[in-house]
């Protein structure tokens, strides 16, 4: 469960999540503000952030008012602080669109929607996506979050970007993607046109259109392609445009 989320120095990168064990401490300790005592702790898989994505706030201002209200409590205002650097949520906007610059790890999600004032760029890097959609082709993994941000299907965390001396830090980085697949090619509206009461027609927005067509590979490929024969070559696609 916990494999490969240690560096080779035993140290965990920034934003990792993590598990806690907490116990409570003596009155006085909690009249002193260290309610709590931390355990132990252990590093948690990636995918655990996807459910407590609910749990995140799309503002900062929000946050910064979660965190102030809490380190008020007096059992609790020495061990809770208030934390710029912490995690937000964003809704990436569906006219948004991914940039990537030749030899570069570094992904820009261009007119992403998010404006709250943490920076002007919103960064990703590429090993933060294939993650997301567990998979190792980076340029077929970018035309598949093409179709899933115009179907308004992508969440992800983010935080501002780390101060490298050198580089601009007016930038915001993802520090984790959240991508529904179901929703990305509309598995629940082809379920709902299965019934009488829907439309039979299949969906489309302002920026995609799903439509059923053939195969890409061409006629040639009955020739070239082992074990594949006329009935699999006319067999129709979902496809998007």
């Amino acid at each position: 469960m916990f494999s490969g989320i240690w560096n080779s120095e035993g140290i965990l990168p920034s934003y990792k999540p993590i598990l806690l064990q907490l116990s409570c401490t003596n009155e006085d300790q909690a009249l002193k503000g260290n309610g709590f005592k931390l355990r132990s702790f252990a590093p948690a898989p990636e995918k655990i952030f996807n459910e407590f994505y609910d749990c995140f706030e799309e503002r900062t201002s929000e946050l910064h008012s979660l965190q102030s209200k809490i380190s008020d409590h007096i059992s609790l205002r020495m061990i809770t602080k208030p934390n710029k650097n912490s995690p937000i949520l964003c809704k990436i906007d569906r006219n948004a669109f991914i940039y990537k610059e030749e030899g570069t790890e570094m992904l820009e999600i261009v007119n992403s929607g998010f404006a709250d004032g943490i920076g002007k760029k919103v960064l990703m890097n590429v090993k933060v996506l294939l993650q997301a959609t567990n998979s190792q082709d980076v340029d077929r993994t970018l035309r598949m979050l093409s179709v899933a941000i115009g179907h308004n299907a992508v969440r992800c965390l983010i935080a501002p970007q780390e101060y490298i001396q050198g580089t601009s830090s007016d930038a915001s980085i993802v520090v984790h993607l959240d991508v529904d697949f179901a929703e990305a090619m509309w598995l629940n509206m082809l379920h709902k046109s299965r019934s009488v009461d829907a439309p039979t027609s299949l969906p489309k927005t302002c920026m995609l259109t799903m439509c059923y067509g053939k195969s890409i590979f061409s006629c040639n490929s009955l020739e070239t392609t082992p074990g594949m024969n006329e009935q699999d070559h006319l067999v129709q696609y979902l496809q998007w445009y």
